[in-house]
């Protein structure tokens, strides 16, 4: 991992902390989140975090992994409006939508602007 730039973006624009959390690939994500110099709060084009997509595509060991960076911001919003935990909700993603509930300092009451 020190050799390579892990903020390299392929095709689309994504980096690896972009595309590893989405896909469920947990053993990478929490390789990616050990390394200093890397944020679990980067976008991808459509303005969503890691957390978001580990949340909308239901990969709770991601979620889990993304969860132990300090640095997490967990609400971020995409270009959408909408938060990781709406993604989660939306989805059906019960056991995730407990781990977002679980964080200290975490507020649920927060609406976003998608339907």
């Amino acid at each position: 991992m020190k050799k390579w730039d892990v903020g390299t973006t392929d095709l689309e624009g994504d980096t690896a902390m972009a595309w590893a959390p989405n896909k469920g690939h947990d053993t990478i994500v929490k390789a990616l989140v050990e390394q200093d110099g890397v944020t679990p709060n980067t976008t991808d084009p459509a303005g969503r975090t890691p957390l978001s997509g580990a949340a909308g595509n239901g990969c709770e060991g991601a979620v889990k992994n993304l969860w132990e960076k300090d640095d997490l911001t967990p609400l971020t919003p995409d270009t959408d409006g909408r938060t990781p935990l709406s993604w989660a909700a939306r989805n059906g993603y019960g056991g995730i939508v407990g781990i977002l509930s679980e964080r200290r300092n975490f507020t649920s009451n927060l609406s976003d602007k998608a339907s």
